[in-house]
């Protein structure tokens, strides 16, 4: 050491330790019992060299020389800082946490599968429930997407319509922005991929439902339907991919609109050769759709994203806390689990589980396969008439003609019942997005507003204008939707 450090570090003879040179304590002076005389002295001072000059020994250190960590604690404890008030005993910022040695490394990241995360704070090696790092909830998924389904609502796929999933989430999609100056081609599988890495990045994977990444809508439904006929091609199988993630109610919504915003900047930066856009300008280029719905009753709290290009190939990904009613039809109840694709477990079977909402596996299966429209109260269908008019278009119809006229009423009544409705801008967006049966759609349509009961015969008559408008155009692809820039970065839908 040289001369400057070993003057520093010792006191000097001619300094002396004042009340005033000393750091105010947080602790009131305790007050002693014990008599002045029978009070132990304290051993002599000695005096040593140091620098070549005399210095005291006082045999304990100054206060201001106290280390920053705090000497007092007992072998087999350390000590952690915390900025809030603890259950534990806390003095002067520290806390007391008793655990058999420190770590010497922060807490490992999440593993890619999510099963084997626990709830609530990890224990630590010694089977206390203290923790030397801030309780960052890492645990294991406890929510389940479908809870009160039962085991008749459940089926496998086979080895061969596995690989057709695998298949279809490996097709290259082109995602376009609106104003075509902006493009790049990804997979679904790898799209999901980089939203779970970006949870993961932010410690949200324990947020998702136990299997809770699936496959839905008109994709399942095909992979159901047509994976074991010969010459099944999955780039002909659908027009759009839907994909529900299901999540726990600590989930923040704008907090999953920002990340998929992330990853499509990070996607373009990469392919478009350093090219950044920000979030908001991800936001108003290539989102196609953007919803957000929080109804408390019924309950129904989901948000939804739908990226490609206009009129042709879209994905949608829709982040479900719950949802009163996901399908429509037994044909469309389809949820095909694609956990073990993402995360593989080595006790999982060849099979990936498939539930159906419909709650009769086999049944649905069998609607599928006859194209039988099926469904259990109709009513709930929000808009159920245009999801009903577009099955039919696909050449499926009720089992008899006392359910199509059934159906028939419950949807026209229901229909014109709802209020406040921007009849066209809607029919356009529907369309749209479901170009592949337009003309049969509309003329389905068209059928029904003029058949329906007397009573709304007035107020059919508008409706019959707007399709007939519609008809007239002949290209359905050629429609404006309606404008995604919105001041809010999330609509609110109220349903």
């Amino acid at each position: 050491m040289n001369k400057q450090y070993r003057e520093f570090c010792a006191p000097r003879v001619d300094q002396k330790l004042t009340a005033s040179a000393c750091p105010p304590s947080s602790k009131a002076p305790v007050k002693s019992d014990v008599p002045p005389s029978s009070r132990k002295k304290a051993p002599a001072p000695t005096t040593r060299r140091v620098g070549g000059k005399d210095a005291v020994n006082d045999n304990k250190k100054p206060r201001f020389y106290k280390p920053s960590f705090d000497t007092s604690i007992p072998s087999g404890e350390i000590i952690q800082r915390r900025s809030g008030p603890s259950e534990t005993d806390i003095s002067g910022g520290i806390q007391r946490v008793s655990i058999s040695k420190a770590p010497s490394a922060p807490p490992p990241m999440v593993k890619d599968n999510p099963a084997p995360l626990r709830s609530g704070r990890e224990r630590s090696p010694s089977g206390s429930s203290g923790s030397v790092y801030p309780p960052v909830s890492m645990g294991r998924p406890t929510v389940e997407a479908h809870p009160l389904l039962g085991e008749e609502a459940k089926g496998y796929l086979t080895s061969h319509q596995t690989d057709a999933v695998s298949s279809l989430i490996d097709q290259p999609f082109e995602i376009v922005s609106k104003n075509n100056s902006i493009s790049f081609t990804i997979s679904s599988r790898e799209l999901l991929e980089r939203l779970y890495k970006h949870m993961k990045s932010k410690r949200m994977c324990h947020l998702l439902a136990r299997n809770g990444i699936r496959l839905v809508g008109s994709g399942a439904a095909c992979i159901l339907q047509e994976a074991d006929a010969f010459g099944f091609d999955p780039q002909t199988c659908v027009n759009d991919l839907d994909f529900s993630i299901y999540v726990s109610d600590e989930v923040k919504f704008h907090e999953i609109l920002q990340l998929e915003e992330e990853v499509i900047a990070e996607i373009i930066a990469e392919q478009q050769q350093g090219r950044f856009l920000s979030l908001r300008d991800v936001y108003d280029l290539f989102f196609l759709d953007s919803l957000k719905v929080n109804v408390e009753t019924p309950r129904e709290s989901w948000s939804l994203i739908t990226i490609g290009k206009k009129g042709s190939k879209t994905i949608d990904i829709k982040f479900v806390q719950a949802s009163k009613r996901s399908f429509a039809f037994s044909v469309d109840s389809f949820e095909i689990v694609l956990d073990n694709l993402f995360f593989p477990r080595s006790n999982a079977g060849d099979g990936l589980l498939v539930e159906s909402l419909y709650g009769r596996y086999e049944e649905a299966v069998e609607h599928l396969r006859s194209n039988t429209l099926s469904t259990i109260h109709p009513e709930e269908i929000r808009r159920g008439i245009f999801r009903y008019c577009y099955e039919l278009s696909k050449g499926r119809k009720p089992k008899t003609d006392d359910d199509r006229i059934t159906l028939d009423r419950v949807f026209t009544n229901a229909f014109f019942a709802e209020t406040n409705m921007p009849f066209e801008d809607v029919l356009s967006k529907f369309l749209l997005k479901h170009n592949s049966n337009g003309i049969s759609f509309l003329l389905e349509l068209h059928r029904m507003f003029t058949q329906c009961d007397s009573c709304h015969q007035e107020e059919a008559k508008k409706y019959v204008t707007v399709v007939e408008k519609l008809q007239t155009l002949g290209n359905v692809s050629s429609l404006s939707p309606l404008p995604a820039l919105r001041s809010n970065p999330m609509t609110e839908m109220v349903i």
